[in-house]
């Protein structure tokens, strides 16, 4: 094991302090990129709960990169404390076929089970697990929790009222989520790592994320980190995992590039696209930010799509999904809108805005370098932006994107 600098051994003694002490349920360990703040709450947890730690993320795919760190059962915060939404839905329906079989002059006993029909809609739509039913079945001694930036106050508040001490981690040199810093992330976090580690084949990407932390130019593209000078197509992207745009048209003009260049029809969801969806559903237990990869694709008589998907977790679904996400922005508005539709609202994932990459991570990334539109928060873009690389990240200007025919387009990379 790589032997700890001063600034996480002392990240180790607080956390150790504040646990003995108990005199807050939580603990904020902060760090930016190659701080080595895995390592470190890696130690953490040895020391406090070995064999006793949940490891959690607000998203499947942020729970996927902690799985990839060896935290091999980490999930994601919904799964762990919330109660599928389709277990309530269910026995609404099953309330509701009951209350239809009673005859209407049967009075009390259909009164009685309105009443309950009535309760069941009050409960809120993200129910809370029992304490014996969260986390698996096996209550832990300590919670890890991942990209902490990202949960909200209400949430959190959720997470805590089973009384199990959280160790929150996060980064604060990160853009903060669209809704803003909550509440329990105010004022200094208990411990603030800021020694640079760079080690082996990441050293290129954390050398891009130090300068860009700093405000400072990219480092020339090197074969895994950096930004080119070359002039690229949409097309040229095809080899990355995830791109990363700043602006809704550039991103809507890159899948349609890419779609395109892989033989798939506009507005058409098919086997291969990767997608996005669009807010949370707790009725198809579905979160805001997921994403997932069609296996299968059905259309239906109104535009909407009876889809077979892959999770970033391995599970094959069903899924039914409003087709107008997939027509363009104002479609994807009009989808993400209309909460009556009784569908999942999703749109293509192949190019996202950087706000919608918070808390996920990719192997390949490349970036189209739209920050400036971001003013006083260019730095903070850039650097989020390229933290989203595990493996390789190439950051691309906006201005060298050429629309010719690719035979004549110059690789990006």
């Amino acid at each position: 094991m790589t032997p700890l600098s001063p600034d996480q051994h002392a990240a180790v003694d607080r956390a150790v302090n504040w646990y003995a002490t108990r005199r807050r349920l939580f603990f904020r360990l902060e760090g930016a990129a190659g701080t080595g703040k895995s390592s470190t709450v890696r130690q953490i947890a040895d020391k406090l709960a070995r064999g006793s730690t949940a490891y959690i993320a607000p998203t499947g795919k942020a729970a996927a990169v902690l799985r990839s760190k060896g935290c091999t059962d980490a999930g994601t915060i919904h799964s762990a404390i919330y109660a599928p939404a389709g277990e309530r839905t269910a026995q609404i329906r099953a309330l509701e076929t009951q209350l239809a079989a009673i005859p209407m002059w049967q009075t009390k006993e259909r009164e009685k089970l309105e009443q309950a029909i009535a309760k069941v809609k009050a409960q809120p739509i993200w129910t809370l697990r029992e304490p014996s039913k969260a986390f698996g079945g096996r209550k832990p001694n300590l919670l890890v929790l991942d990209e902490a930036s990202m949960v909200d106050d209400r949430i959190f508040a959720d997470l805590l009222s089973f009384g199990i001490p959280v160790l929150a981690l996060g980064d604060p040199y990160q853009l903060p989520p669209v809704a803003g810093q909550a509440h329990w992330q105010s004022g200094q976090p208990d411990a603030l790592l800021s020694t640079i580690h760079r080690f082996g084949d990441t050293a290129p990407l954390i050398d891009l994320a130090t300068a860009l932390r700093n405000g400072r130019p990219a480092p020339r593209w090197n074969g895994t980190a950096g930004q080119t000078r070359n002039a690229w197509t949409p097309a040229d992207l095809a080899r990355y995992d995830q791109v990363i745009v700043g602006r809704n048209q550039t991103r809507w003009h890159i899948i349609e590039q890419l779609r395109d260049a892989a033989g798939r029809e506009p507005g058409r969801p098919e086997p291969g696209d990767r997608i996005m969806v669009l807010r949370n559903d707790p009725d198809h237990d579905v979160v805001n930010g997921q994403q997932a990869t069609v296996l299968d694709a059905y259309e239906g008589d109104e535009g909407d799509w009876a889809l077979t998907i892959r999770t970033d977790d391995g599970a094959v679904l069903p899924w039914p999904v409003d087709g107008r996400g997939f027509h363009g922005q104002a479609g994807q508005d009009e989808a993400k809108r209309d909460r009556d539709s009784g569908l999942i609202a999703a749109t293509f994932a192949q190019a996202i805005t950087c706000h919608s990459a918070q808390g996920s991570q990719w192997p390949r990334v490349a970036v189209v370098d739209e920050a400036s539109a971001f003013r006083q928060a260019a730095a903070s873009w850039r650097y989020t932006a390229a933290t989203r690389a595990e493996q390789a990240c190439l950051i691309l200007d906006p201005r060298r994107m050429i629309q010719r025919s690719r035979q004549y387009a110059r690789a990006a990379a």
